[in-house]
């Protein structure tokens, strides 16, 4: 069995993500190979932009351990707004999420033009700013054979949708998901469900296909610098203490492993409601209001 891992974003913390999976993989060597494909945007002004980032020497000094790895400029945002608007249902620029899909798009044409490309068999799908917690069973319990697809569980969203912090799956079944062959009628497809990454992913899995296999906040965390205050109070005062590169090598002790389990539960609770028919109804007429800009 042989794994392509795609990494993309913006630079964040590559190498400490490259680092980390290389660790966490290495308990899976006498049946699995792996190699990693990298596509970064070298700059970053997004609402969501990180301090304390890595910088692109950081990525470069592993480069014998990457197979493939891509810098560029990021995607225009003036242009893509001006032509599509600049409308989303998320937090997010309009231009970093579309970006996200191009990137991925463009890991997947890389892949394909590999001489041994027929050997890999499974895509493990990863952010820039994605730290595990766990230590080690990284893919355990996952059916090699099956044409599940392991997902990262996020409590703040609804479950009915798919996050795209992680994912992990058979590689036809991973291009069925996020392949497209016109960037324009993604777009529109797109448009339609919102400009909502997990409410349009939602509807490339089906139900039984999909498996919540990571927890966020318990087994990986998305490494924000500065910290979000609505993210658990143990992560933010590790971060302050001892900063990114310490977060990805810790180990959580059960105190603070309990804590974070407290802190879900809350999460879960508040957010119960938050996906109800009212809030069906707002995304439903925002799509019908800005879906023209979409064309």
């Amino acid at each position: 069995m042989k794994c392509a891992i795609f990494v993309s974003g913006p630079i964040r913390y590559c190498d400490e993500v490259i680092l980390q999976i290389r660790s966490l993989f290495e308990k899976y060597s006498d049946n699995i190979t792996f190699e990693f494909f990298i596509h970064l945007w070298i700059s970053d002004d997004s609402n969501k932009a990180r301090r304390d980032e890595s910088s692109i020497q950081d990525v470069l000094n592993l480069l014998p351990n990457i197979r493939s790895l891509t810098f560029e400029q990021p995607l225009n945002s003036v242009n893509l707004n001006s032509k599509y608007g600049s409308w989303t249902d998320t937090h997010s620029d309009f231009s970093s999420i579309v970006g996200m899909f191009v990137a991925i798009n463009k890991l997947i044409s890389v892949l394909k033009k590999q001489d041994d490309y027929e050997e890999y068999t499974h895509i493990l799908r990863l952010r820039t700013d994605c730290c595990f917690l766990i230590k080690d069973g990284l893919l355990d319990n996952i059916d090699f054979k099956s044409n599940k697809v392991y997902l990262a569980d996020n409590p703040l969203i609804s479950n009915e949708w798919v996050s795209d912090h992680i994912m992990f799956t058979k590689k036809e079944k991973f291009f069925s998901v996020w392949e497209y062959k016109s960037l324009s009628k993604f777009i529109k497809t797109f448009s339609k469900h919102a400009r909502n990454p997990e409410f349009y992913l939602k509807t490339k899995i089906p139900k039984n296909d999909r498996v919540l296999k990571w927890k966020r906040y318990l087994d990986y965390h998305i490494v924000y610098r500065p910290n979000k205050n609505t993210d658990p109070v143990v992560l933010n005062n590790i971060l302050d203490a001892h900063g990114v590169k310490y977060l990805f090598d810790y180990s959580l002790n059960k105190f603070q492993f309990s804590e974070l389990l407290n802190y879900i539960k809350e999460i879960e609770a508040k957010y119960a409601n938050h996906y109800s028919f009212k809030n069906k109804l707002i995304r439903m007429m925002k799509i019908i209001l800005n879906n023209k800009k979409a064309y």
